[in-house]
């Protein structure tokens, strides 16, 4: 009976900074309650923030993804993706799942979103090939929780298509699916430059065994 929103939030500034997650509660989405309840960029693995991720509710619990952004003394930086659970007193430990980049990827590797298909947990993650084009990647697991398996990076038809991917998210309507992502830097011309950081969204079908999304005619 209780509506909760996490959004990224720099506690000391409206500015571009250290990352953590607030967290608000509603029961009518209009009155909104600060919730005590926050991840705190406090450990190896998000010690320059806590950036965007998702929620899923598996055997009844709340577990929270995100990635960790953490850097080195020499401020080289090496992507987690976290889990930890909400619970009644807090957030669990918090558990690394996947270390860095996949072969292939930078270090822009982020966001991750669960979803379930054919008996299987995914997770899809925005990333950036090493040769500065945008992607979408996909992990699988039996149990959802620890042991995640890089599958396949997304196929789709939108080709060399902006420098970096963010939040994307695969969502079933049926017989059909809906593909959201942020392509940084797609959607602009010589005269509008402005819009580096758009949000996206495709309507068609995703193949789980081709490891691929077709859009709809």
């Amino acid at each position: 009976g209780v509506y909760h929103v996490f959004y990224q939030w720099h506690p000391d500034a409206p500015v571009h900074g250290l990352k953590y997650w607030n967290h608000v509660t509603s029961s009518d989405l209009v009155t909104w309650k600060q919730d005590t309840r926050i991840i705190n960029p406090d450990s190896i693995y998000d010690n320059h923030g806590a950036y965007s991720g998702s929620a899923y509710l598996i055997d009844d619990k709340i577990e929270i993804f995100y990635t960790g952004n953490h850097r080195d003394e020499e401020m080289n930086r090496v992507p987690y993706q976290v889990r930890t659970e909400l619970t009644e007193a807090g957030f669990g430990p918090k558990v690394p799942l996947i270390v860095g980049p996949h072969e292939g990827y930078t270090d822009h590797y982020r966001d991750p979103v669960i979803f379930e298909r054919d008996n299987l947990y995914y997770m899809i993650i925005g990333a950036q090939r090493t040769d500065l084009t945008g992607a979408a990647v996909l992990y699988t697991s039996k149990d959802g929780l620890n042991d995640w398996t890089f599958t396949y990076e997304l196929k789709t038809p939108f080709v060399d298509f902006g420098y970096m991917w963010e939040c994307p998210d695969l969502i079933a309507f049926g017989e059909q699916d809906l593909f959201i992502f942020c392509p940084q830097g797609a959607m602009n011309s010589p005269k509008y430059q402005r819009n580096l950081y758009s949000s996206a969204f495709a309507l068609g079908n995703f193949n789980s065994e081709q490891g691929s999304f077709s859009t709809l005619n």
